[in-house]
């Protein structure tokens, strides 16, 4: 905007490079997760199972966007903006992505003043507009029209501005936009010391039905329709995996064990296909805590029992396994660095983490898939990776197989 070229145009020599430390740093996260369209299977994943016509419909307008410059992908979003239900829904508090919003606004996965801002950057922004631009114009267009079909598809006569609250909560939280609560001042701090901190809490507030923890009657009726939607749409989604995979013998199988970093996983040989949109890594560790509380309370009941129920993973060290796996891009690589080893026990050394950190990770999953499985498998995988299913390989070290950990 006019506003924000004056603004930086006024900053002194210091103030223009550290905006620009700032800003490479922000958009380092753009880098890691262009070249695909994982929104799809990623944020859109829930309320692409509940309503999968309504989604096939947001398609067109991700694709226009795609192939249009900064101000055809705009026009695109504006259709969506301009519907005559976007003030209340953004009144209830859906979100919705606005071009050259503040970083508060912004969509994590898209978020960077370079990526977004309009007449700020020179040719890093028209960089930016040719390759990560792009996809992220394509995000926007989907989701935003994913959002809206879904907050429309929950509506009814007469629900007061509490209960459409709650729908909007819903919607936001089905496609990775949790509310950080007290923290909400906070956001964009976080956002720099984790991949996606509100992408992260919308997996456990899915997972645990926090949008019915208030509201009445009728909109907890209403949210909850919207989850058995979602389940009979993962079913089918399930199934087709299960056929297309199993087809030549593959020995595909699901993980079943809610302490296992398999749950809700396919295993198909080292290799392991994570439909659940991050929602399985949230549920684990929601069972880790529950199991480790468990035998804290058994301690004290039973003391005899004390050295039996102290074996095992520690569960601060599962916890801070878990908070390192979804770091942001940066102080990551500097902890692998420091390590040298990454989360997933593979030796970190300066050329294997700007191999990792200079390119799209989907990609490096793709490859990895490649070495594991034949050619027809590979390609329906990295077709899956491509469109935001979770893929990630086993690497047998020392007779132990070890994992990366998902990136969310």
């Amino acid at each position: 905007s006019d506003l924000e070229r004056d603004r930086y145009e006024k900053m002194t020599r210091g103030e223009k490079i550290k905006q620009g430390a700032a800003d490479l740093y922000d958009n380092a996260r753009n880098i890691m997760t262009t070249g695909e369209f994982s929104f799809i299977g990623r944020q859109g994943l829930f309320a692409s199972a509940a309503h999968p016509i309504k989604a096939a419909r947001a398609l067109p307008d991700m694709v226009r966007a795609f192939l249009s410059d900064s101000e055809g992908a705009h026009a695109v979003n504006l259709k969506t903006l301009n519907d005559p239900l976007v003030p209340a829904a953004k009144e209830a508090g859906l979100f919705l992505i606005e071009s050259g919003a503040r970083l508060s606004k912004q969509e994590e996965a898209f978020m960077g003043r370079i990526a977004n801002a309009k007449g700020v950057g020179g040719k890093a922004k028209a960089a930016f507009d040719w390759t990560v631009g792009r996809f992220n114009q394509a995000g926007t267009a989907f989701l935003n029209r994913l959002r809206l079909d879904s907050f429309k598809a929950m509506q009814e006569t007469g629900l007061t501005p509490a209960e459409q609250k709650q729908l909007a909560t819903y919607v936001n939280e089905s496609t990775g936009r949790g509310g950080l609560g007290k923290f909400e001042a906070s956001g964009v701090l976080l956002s720099r010391l984790l991949f996606a901190p509100r992408f992260l809490v919308s997996r456990f507030q899915y997972a645990l039905g926090h949008s019915m923890w208030d509201g009445t009657g009728r909109s907890r009726r209403i949210i909850a329709k919207q989850y058995a939607r979602t389940a009979l749409g993962l079913s089918a989604y399930y199934t087709l995996m299960e056929l297309a995979f199993n087809e030549d013998e593959n020995n595909l199988e699901l993980g079943t064990d809610p302490l296992s970093p398999d749950f809700g996983k396919l295993r198909m040989g080292n290799t392991r296909i994570d439909p659940l949109a991050g929602v399985s890594q949230a549920l684990v560790y929601t069972a880790r805590t529950i199991n480790a509380a468990n035998k804290a309370v058994q301690r004290e009941i039973h003391p005899e029992r004390r050295e039996e129920l102290t074996k095992g993973a520690k569960w601060t060290d599962t916890t801070a396994r878990f908070v390192r796996s979804k770091g942001h891009p940066i102080p990551s690589t500097v902890a692998n660095l420091f390590d040298g080893t990454t989360l997933g026990g593979e030796e970190a050394t300066a050329a294997s983490e700007a191999v990792r950190f200079g390119g799209p990770l989907t990609y490096i999953d793709i490859y990895e898939a490649f070495k594991e499985q034949d050619m027809d498998d590979a390609t329906a995988i990295a077709l899956l990776a491509v469109l935001g299913v979770g893929v990630q390989n086993y690497e047998k070290k020392t007779g132990n197989a070890q994992t990366a950990p998902a990136r969310q």
